[in-house]
């Protein structure tokens, strides 16, 4: 819990998919190298936890879609 409150004081400024591996944006740095391997697997299932809680948000992009898809389409045709 400690893990997740602190990655969430920082600030989560998104999810990324760069190395094939999901890694959560923070605002600021978390220094991994410094702690045991015990942290380092907290911090990862916080992390892990984010990023899925994440994935159920719609983004913006879908909802401009639902939007367009819904919108009647009208043309000269149709008086």
């Amino acid at each position: 819990m400690s893990a997740y409150s602190d990655l969430m004081s920082k600030g989560v400024l998104g999810a990324s998919n760069t190395t094939g591996q999901w890694m959560i944006d923070v605002d600021g740095t978390v220094d991994l190298n410094s702690m045991d391997r015990k942290d380092r697997e907290m911090y990862g299932e916080a992390a892990y936890f984010i990023q899925q809680q994440m994935a159920k948000l719609p983004t913006k992009s879908s909802q401009e879609e639902k939007k367009k898809e819904e919108l009647p389409i009208f043309d000269n045709k149709t008086l």
